[in-house]
């Protein structure tokens, strides 16, 4: 896919360049971006937990949202500038980062449900969503014991195929227009179809990978 790379200027200014990270800036450690991402996650507990209402939880999840394509597209854009980009690396990353915490998460409620006498099959049907990232494309069903991992899921199938839509977004000749129109036609598909499906919510993530 090429080595992205491009001077100050930006890529739309270099059409048909799939290069596309500055070089004046890199991301390092930001602990102000750590701090936000905790105050969205905090803004969406809050929500749950009853201390806050609607649309707190909703806002708290946008921020979240916005938070990851930024991160994530300047993680894949630096890696391919150092040579180091593997994208079955990345996706490994991913998943040492975040799926054992939402296993133990499973296994506990999942343990504590059986063992009150909870029906198999009403659990099956409840956890193997979550368990497979899945759980934003299941539809509703009574008593969701896992409804909460839906925001996890569009995460994750973002994370899957934003690294193969990159560099043809970045090979454009305006590629930040690219992304407008995909953030409007997002924002349209939620308003039309108010569903949790990934483009529903792509419009977040899009903006957060155009502000990188």
């Amino acid at each position: 896919m090429g080595h992205f790379q491009v001077d100050v200027r930006g890529a739309d200014d270099r059409p048909g360049d799939a290069r596309a990270t500055v070089r004046r800036w890199r991301l390092g450690h930001r602990p102000a971006l750590d701090g936000l991402r905790g105050l969205a996650v905090l803004i969406v507990v809050a929500d749950h937990v009853g201390y806050l209402h609607e649309p707190a939880g909703s806002i708290g999840v946008t921020v979240f949202f916005v938070l990851s394509g930024f991160l994530i597209t300047r993680v894949i854009v630096e890696a391919r500038d150092d040579g180091t980009w593997s994208f079955i690396g990345f996706l490994g990353k991913r998943f040492v980062r975040l799926y054992p915490a939402l296993l133990v998460v499973v296994m506990v409620v999942s343990g504590i449900l059986l063992a009150r006498g909870y029906p198999f099959d009403r659990w099956a049907v409840r956890s193997i969503p979550a368990l497979v990232y899945l759980q934003n494309m299941v539809p509703l069903v009574r008593y969701e014991v896992f409804g909460h991992t839906w925001s996890l899921a569009v995460e994750e199938q973002f994370y899957f195929l934003w690294p193969l839509a990159l560099p043809w977004v970045l090979r454009r000749p305006r590629p930040r227009t690219v992304l407008a129109l995909a953030i409007v036609g997002s924002a349209a598909s939620m308003v039309a179809l108010p569903h949790d499906w990934l483009p529903m919510h792509a419009y977040a993530l899009l903006a957060g990978c155009a502000l990188a």
